[in-house]
């Protein structure tokens, strides 16, 4: 089959046949470039967007799903059998749906557009989602951040700047580049940089560009990174390290969208959207006089936060199995086995480096122990003494003495937990300084 019979089949008529044999689901196609050439009714009554608002848009304008990796994922999978995923309308709300795909090459493995269809699911047919979903490459089984993280994909169309606060290790740059994919910039640049590594001089410089002889070191012209994301996006992450010099420069590129090199006497035009983030409250900033208040407020038209790891307490055995599995394929090992017990610290831990920590801590265990039952020996410091002031999510609740404390019954606990204070502490009832005191007393440090 040629090319060209393969792009007739594509014609709208033949799809509006097709579509007519299951009306009540969504069923769409798109051309090389996964913009929209065919709308049926039932994707306008299932998605409530009418034929006229999709045509000529790339399909993640319209098909907004929780766990494709980019757009509609035709092109990248090549295929989609029956999978179970939520989607939401244009109102905003959600829909249960089971969707397949099938993609569209020439002979050359060219890809020419896909096919989708949307089936609506009844609400008994689809329980709560107890596996890791894929919004691009960030994953949760958090219910609440999925739902914010659809939702962001009108935001993500527009033109408006979003503003992205979260601890590090949250992935505040991964889902920059998701709201960059999603946008109409998508095929443009994405750059980034971290404000908060360079000077004032030297930030201003990599955003700017300099002219030559602009300051000691500039021995030759050099064009900044507003001109590299030309007509895509810059990054600005930790925003609210940026020097209150340099602020005043971005505002002005956001009031009039035009800049000036350093030592260069001529303003320039820019076509670029700004994302930002921060992992410090940027209207705490503006009360201590570190951040201006007119450009807080150009930054953040939307604000969107990612919740810590610990506050999404369901992700953390999921994404323990799963990073497990990837790095076992990554060093062509055979993976390590978490017990309960270990889990269960795990699932304590209050993670301050969030995934990014679980990831590497996952690599630092598939390397040390392949192939073999992980013990709380096994794992960094920190996981054996972190504080417990305060009880984390999900823990148990310390339990009442069921007999007094003697040195037997200490070192019994101690064994049965491997050495592990804090559980043996949350076991007996007492706090963790009563344990180390009473260890030493009875010479069981």
């Amino acid at each position: 089959m040629t090319s060209s019979d393969e792009l007739h089949q594509l014609s709208p008529a033949y799809l509006a046949a097709l579509s007519e044999l299951e009306p009540e689901a969504a069923f769409f196609g798109v051309n090389q470039d996964q913009e929209i050439i065919f709308w049926s009714q039932g994707a306008q009554h299932l998605l409530g967007w009418q034929r006229d608002e999709v045509l000529g848009k790339h399909c993640s304008f319209a098909v907004r799903c929780l766990t494709c990796a980019r757009g509609c994922g035709i092109r990248e999978y090549g295929k989609v059998n029956a999978k179970t995923l939520t989607h939401v309308d244009k109102q905003g709300h959600p829909h249960r749906v089971s969707k397949s795909a099938r993609a569209i090459h020439d002979s050359s493995g060219r890809f020419l557009g896909g096919l989708e269809i949307l089936r609506p699911l009844t609400q008994a047919a689809t329980p709560p989602t107890t596996d890791l979903q894929q919004f691009h490459q960030i994953l949760s089984a958090d219910e609440p951040f999925l739902d914010a993280l659809a939702n962001l994909r009108f935001a993500a169309h527009s033109e408006v700047n979003i503003l992205i606060r979260g601890e590090s290790g949250t992935g505040k740059e991964l889902l920059a580049r998701a709201i960059h994919a999603m946008s109409p910039r998508a095929k443009a640049p994405f750059i980034a940089i971290n404000c908060g590594t360079l000077s004032r001089e030297f930030l201003a410089s990599e955003l700017f560009g300099h002219k030559r002889g602009a300051f000691t070191g500039a021995v030759q012209d050099k064009i900044g990174l507003l001109a590299e994301a030309e007509g895509g996006t810059l990054f600005l992450d930790e925003v609210g390290e940026c020097p209150l010099e340099v602020q005043a420069m971005l505002l002005r590129v956001l009031e009039q969208r035009r800049y000036r090199r350093l030592g260069d006497t001529r303003d320039l035009p820019t076509n670029i959207r700004i994302l930002s983030a921060t992992h410090v409250s940027l209207r705490e900033a503006v009360k201590q006089g570190r951040f201006r208040e007119d450009l807080m407020y150009r930054l953040r038209v939307v604000p969107f936060f990612i919740p810590p790891l610990r506050q999404r307490h369901g992700d953390i055995s999921l994404l323990w199995h799963h990073f497990g599995r990837i790095n076992a394929k990554k060093f062509n090992l055979k993976p390590c086995i978490t017990p309960d017990t270990v889990m269960a610290v795990l699932k304590q831990y209050a993670w301050p480096g969030n995934v990014r920590e679980l990831i590497n801590l996952s690599e630092y265990c598939q390397v040390t122990r392949p192939d073999q039952t992980l013990t709380l020996a096994d794992l960094p410091p920190e996981f054996h003494d972190f504080p417990n002031d305060q009880p984390q999510s999900g823990a148990a609740p310390a339990t009442p003495l069921a007999a007094p404390l003697s040195k037997e019954r200490l070192q019994a606990v101690l064994d049965q937990v491997q050495g592990n204070t804090t559980l043996a502490a949350q076991q007996l009832g007492i706090s963790r300084a009563t344990l180390w005191r009473r260890r030493k007393q009875w010479g069981l440090v």
